[in-house]
């Protein structure tokens, strides 16, 4: 049997045990809140998204939103980042209706306790694991510190590969739009995410050639650094994934383009054509960023090349 057979054989049984152990229909109905619990969502565990359509990116209504938000969690001091235009009016894209063929997503963000098996079989740069801060690398936490191709060759090695960001936002967000995971109003225990130093401490970033304000952990939240993946059931998205709001944030396939979704297909779309800067998106916010950077719909990237102790990934599978 070749190489290539093997890796079809094995995605076709880890994406079964899925099916049988994940997925279900998207609910629109709110969920209780709750306290961070233990629960390590280590193995591999899948949710089946059925194929059809959902709306993709926001309005102005929630870009407005979304401003003000900005400047609340900023203490009202007035900041670049929310009076930014490029980001509110041209990176977030435009509300559209896509569709999607059939997919499972990987209920939980990988694991150092998966990531680790794939440096062992030789199929993962153990790089990751030999650099940073090492309190990040407890077997249960969310793999962190990869690089875009670190996170690529994951999910190839286990039979899959990284999401879309439409196959993201759809997998976060279900077929009703919502703002957050669980729905359209935030609650601290719901997520692991960070805040604003107060008061305001201000660093210069080389990257958006600008100064922007320092974040850190968010107390309330019951979490001062990453936690195991899915410790935050009560912020389960409509069809059951995990943390697709704060904890780590994640790499996703595509380029960021340099405004919104403009040039891509409305079925199954993927950025193939790198923006100004050549960066890959990431979505869903951290534990060391503002709860506004969570939204469901919010954009954000980052050099491929580039590690971050609160950036990681998760992967997803065809349907065969």
């Amino acid at each position: 049997m070749t190489s290539a057979m093997l890796a079809r054989v094995r995605s076709a049984l880890v994406l079964a045990c899925g099916i049988l152990l994940g997925g279900g229909a998207a609910a629109a109905t709110e969920i209780a809140t709750g306290r961070p619990a233990d629960v390590r969502g280590t193995s591999v565990e899948l949710v089946t998204i059925p194929g059809g359509t959902f709306i993709q990116g926001v309005d102005l209504i929630e870009i407005n939103d979304l401003r003000g938000a900005c400047r609340a969690e900023h203490f009202g001091v007035s900041t670049v980042l929310c009076e930014k235009d490029d980001f509110f009016y041209k990176l977030l894209g435009r509300t559209r209706e896509v569709y999607l063929s059939a997919y499972a997503i990987d209920r939980y963000e990988v694991s150092v306790r998966q990531y680790r098996a794939c440096v062992t079989a030789g199929g993962c740069d153990r790089l990751p694991l030999v650099s940073g801060d090492t309190r990040g690398l407890l077997d249960e936490l969310p793999m962190a510190n990869v690089t875009w191709h670190e996170a690529r060759d994951y999910c190839r090695w286990a039979g899959g590969r990284l999401p879309t960001e439409a196959e993201w936002e759809k997998a976060a967000r279900g077929i009703d739009g919502r703002r957050w995971p669980w729905g359209m109003t935030d609650g601290d225990a719901r997520a692991n995410r960070g805040q604003a130093a107060a008061p305001v401490v201000w660093t210069f970033n080389f990257g958006l050639h600008e100064w922007v304000p320092d974040y850190v952990p968010d107390p309330r939240d019951g979490t001062s650094g990453p936690s195991a993946p899915g410790a935050y059931p009560w912020g389960a998205s409509p069809y059951g994934v995990q943390d697709m709001s704060g904890n780590v944030a994640e790499w996703v396939e595509d380029f960021l383009g340099d405004v919104g979704y403009a040039g891509l297909s409305p079925i199954n779309p993927l950025n193939t054509v790198p923006g100004r800067f050549g960066w890959r998106a990431v979505r869903g916010g951290a534990y060391d960023e503002p709860h506004y950077l969570s939204r469901t719909y919010v954009r954000s990237a980052a050099d491929p090349g580039n590690r971050s102790p609160s950036r990681g990934f998760r992967c997803v599978r065809d349907m065969l």
